[in-house]
């Protein structure tokens, strides 16, 4: 059978088809100078072109930066007219305000003990504060000081008196009826008033390694209170002879004023 074009359908019935009574636009004499145009003339017109558009980006680019540099400048200046964003700026204000407001406090006042007589035992268990305690009172100059105690004019200190608390104990030398060592008092290393914490007789404040490196063991008798004899170690024997004549002063001092 041989091959026939049939005529060409114009309705829309059909998948693929296309109206023909419109014809398409015929070309003007512009376009087709365009197209009939010499290749060196393409050219020439082409360079004219990206001439233009070289111009027009080197402006930009030349714009660019001074536009930037000026909103960045700007957007600087409007951060730091603000002294709540500025750090530095928060920072010396404070420090202003700070030295105004301690320039303006009062004087630190003097400690209400550093003038009254230091009660009979004290519930401070830092050795350091009571030895500053005792470095603040001018009118009580210690005379001597170890690890374990002090002596003023007029008190006995003894660290690490009580137990478990480790506070300090207070003892004014005129309440003391003798001072003994424990040779004196025949107190041997191997009884218990020697190493143990005591009993009623005799308390000893808490050195429990006092034996061990020959430093003087000290006995105080006071003349009130349950346990009348205290107990606790000195370092050298100067300390002790100290101690002596600390208390035969404050002694002679209560009789001279009896």
């Amino acid at each position: 059978m041989p091959f026939r074009l049939g005529r060409r359908r114009n309705d829309s019935g059909s998948t693929g088809s296309f109206s023909t009574a419109t014809p398409p636009e015929t070309p003007g004499e512009k376009d087709l100078k365009d197209l009939t145009a010499e290749p060196e003339e393409i050219e020439r017109g082409n360079s004219k072109l990206d001439d233009t558009k070289h111009e027009g980006r080197e402006e930009t680019e030349e714009v660019a930066p001074e536009e930037k540099a000026e909103g960045s400048k700007s957007k600087r200046e409007d951060t730091i007219e603000s002294p709540e964003d500025d750090p530095e700026q928060v920072i010396a204000t404070t420090a202003t305000a700070s030295s105004a407001s301690f320039s303006d406090l009062p004087a630190t006042p003097k400690p209400d003990w550093a003038d009254d007589i230091p009660p009979d035992t004290t519930d401070d268990s830092s050795q350091i504060k009571t030895r500053r305690k005792l470095m603040l009172r001018d009118e009580e100059p210690v005379l001597y000081r170890d690890k374990y105690m002090a002596v003023s004019k007029t008190y006995l200190y003894i660290f690490h008196y009580y137990m478990p608390s480790g506070s300090e104990k207070a003892i004014p030398l005129t309440q003391i009826k003798n001072i003994q060592t424990d040779k004196e008092a025949k107190i041997t290393d191997g009884q218990f008033q020697k190493w143990g914490s005591g009993g009623l007789n005799l308390w000893w404040a808490r050195d429990f390694g006092r034996w061990r490196n020959h430093d003087l063991c000290v006995i105080v008798t006071v003349n009130h209170g349950l346990v009348k004899r205290k107990g606790f170690t000195m370092e050298d024997l100067e300390g002790l002879d100290i101690l002596k004549k600390a208390w035969r002063n404050a002694i002679g001092a209560r009789e001279s004023e009896a």
